[in-house]
């Protein structure tokens, strides 16, 4: 998952959830933005550690959905035919993640309680203790409240964003291959669509059988 879905699963598993929660569940991704590794060393507040032991169990229990696998396993194979192995396993894994952002964008109610955490982060209201330098991370939070989340249900959006996740990594893609990038992304966004609720639900109702907020 992405961020802006990340929130979202952490709001369906508990509605009363505290914001350091809701942070710490997408924090790892606004980090990644930031651009920086290193920005949330000696963190203390432990709610928001909470929130990032809860961000890691989703993103095993949506990995290993039979349909989400199934996804990923064909964009792989689509992705290969063009590019190496290696790039494509890379690809399918941050571009399933980044379509599945799509199906969030269906229900207004979802982005506008992802920006009020995003204010609240910016406004200062979390607080990140024992963090040496959170400004990148707030800066992000800044950043996606004066623009919006990216629309990743643009699959050409979301293309972007695969290049430039994929050029701080060990496999870049050529942009001589952007327009079967796209492709790719196009006919895979359809299949999310058609799972995405039901994934959303098995996921949650696997983290509520399986997480403690203990």
């Amino acid at each position: 998952m992405n961020f802006i879905s990340h929130h979202e699963t952490a709001v369906l598993f508990d509605s009363k959830s505290s914001l350091s929660f809701l942070t710490g569940s997408m924090v790892y991704d606004l980090r990644r933005i930031s651009g920086l590794k290193n920005t949330l060393s000696g963190l203390n507040n432990e709610e928001m550690l909470r929130g990032i032991d809860f961000h890691k169990a989703t993103n095993t229990a949506f990995d290993n959905l039979p349909q989400i696998i199934e996804i990923e396993e064909s964009m792989k194979e689509l992705f290969n035919k063009f590019l190496p192995w290696r790039t494509s396993i890379q690809a399918s894994r941050a571009g399933k993640d980044l379509l599945f952002d799509s199906i969030q964008f269906k229900d207004k109610s979802i982005i506008e309680d992802l920006m009020i955490t995003l204010e609240n982060i910016y406004n200062g209201e979390v607080i990140f203790s024992g963090v040496e330098n959170p400004k990148p991370i707030v800066q992000v939070a800044g950043w996606l409240l004066q623009n919006g989340p990216p629309r990743y249900d643009d699959p050409e959006i979301a293309t972007q964003r695969l290049y430039g996740t994929l050029s701080q990594t060990r496999t870049p893609i050529d942009m001589l291959y952007f327009d079967y990038v796209l492709k790719v992304m196009q006919e895979s966004q359809s299949k999310i669509l058609k799972i995405g609720s039901l994934s959303m639900n098995q996921t949650v109702n696997n983290l509520k059988n399986n997480f403690s907020l203990s």
